[in-house]
């Protein structure tokens, strides 16, 4: 609830800080609004809401998660296997739970195959990360898939770990 007090006057200013999402700020112009106008004053709503980035270590704290349980897709192919879904589940409620800003969806694969086709499978196993994400309320918009194919392999002893290379990993935009 928002008032405003008769002390402030024709020429007075009143000033709200602190965090709000973006539905918050709209009721809070609504209700300065409201209160303006039954004080009888004139309002020039300047409100301006920013969404704050996710925390650094967010991204961290999601591929420390997929490295001990990675995400599991059938062979040569995007979908997503059922053992995965509580892996989904824990990353989803992360995300809510840490609902600002953006956050890249990576897609890799190993170096096995056709480098194009590889980058097509890594962007698709990327696309249905974030559409699992989403089906679990994560904002559309707080996340971008990109699949990046075989171009950052995992590297052990000079040689490539092909378990660990083809893996999700969350980033930063």
């Amino acid at each position: 609830e928002l008032t405003i007090d008769d002390a402030l006057g024709e020429e007075g200013t009143l000033t709200l800080t602190g965090e709000a999402d973006a539905e918050a700020a709209d009721a809070i112009v609504q209700a300065a609004g409201s209160a303006a106008d039954e004080a009888g004053a004139d309002v020039d709503n300047q409100l301006v809401v920013s969404t704050p980035p996710p925390p650094q270590d967010l991204p961290d704290s999601l591929n420390e998660i997929l490295r001990a349980q990675p995400i599991l897709f059938a062979v040569a192919s995007a979908e997503i296997l059922p053992e995965s879904q509580p892996i989904i589940d824990e990353v989803a409620q992360i995300l809510n739970d840490n609902p600002d800003g953006s956050l890249l969806v990576e897609g890799h694969t190993d170096s096995d195959g056709d480098d194009g086709l590889n980058l097509q499978l890594s962007q698709a196993r990327a696309d249905s990360v974030r559409t699992a994400l989403i089906a679990q309320n994560v904002a559309a918009d707080r996340l971008t898939a990109i699949g990046r194919g075989e171009s950052e392999l995992i590297l052990v002893d000079g040689e490539e770990d092909k378990d660990a290379s083809r893996r999700i990993e969350f980033k930063l935009p």
